[in-house]
């Protein structure tokens, strides 16, 4: 009887263990609520290697696509992959200021000075890459005209900035630091949802 028992209680005593092993190593809610916007804003500035979890939706007046993404930033420095649908296979964008390389599933490779117009020219997007190193962490482009709007606790909620409208739907807390998880960007001719599901840094 006793081992009846054990053989039923000890799947789930594994479970339990195996999702503590898994939660992440933040919290949904954010922290901070009483900082001011100048001290948030100095505080997001000072994160400057970070990687993003999460997936991206992309929805233009003819197509829509999907993909998960793992992005990672050192300063100026990036890498960004793309999985999934998305309609193109996987896709590696990486580089720096003045030199950007695009790698395909396929194997191809695609060189330009700057991400947006490697995009473009590929695969007929303008997506604001440069400025989402910026808009990911709740901040505008600086020294950049902005339109911004904020909640009670100063986090940012609406940024129009460059002909985008970013809205900030949601924060999570990050090692006592607050950052969105989920970030809706539109424009005329293409929209953007990025839902990230783990910070790094």
């Amino acid at each position: 009887m006793r081992f009846k028992i054990y053989l039923i209680i000890l799947p789930a005593i594994l479970f339990l263990n195996a999702c503590t092993m898994i939660m992440p190593a933040h919290q949904k809610q954010p922290y901070n609520q009483l900082l001011s916007w100048s001290v948030r804003k100095k505080q997001l500035n000072q994160i400057q290697h970070w990687q993003i979890q999460g997936a991206v939706a992309v929805r233009t007046s003819q197509k829509s696509f999907s993909a998960t993404v793992n992005w990672k930033q050192c300063q100026s420095k990036y890498q960004i992959n793309l999985f999934g649908p998305l309609g193109i296979g996987a896709v590696n964008l990486g580089g720096q200021t003045g030199h950007v390389v695009l790698q395909t599933s396929d194997h191809k490779k695609f060189v330009a000075s700057n991400p947006e117009q490697l995009l473009q020219q590929q695969f007929g997007w303008h997506l604001p890459v440069s400025g989402l190193r910026y808009w990911i962490r709740g901040l505008p482009i600086p020294k950049v005209t902005a339109i911004k709007q904020f909640d009670r606790y100063h986090h940012l909620v609406t940024l129009q900035q460059q002909g985008w409208r970013i809205r900030y739907l949601q924060y999570m807390g990050v090692d006592h630091v607050d950052l969105p998880c989920k970030v809706f960007l539109d424009n005329p001719l293409l929209h953007l949802r990025i839902v990230v599901s783990r910070w790094v840094f």
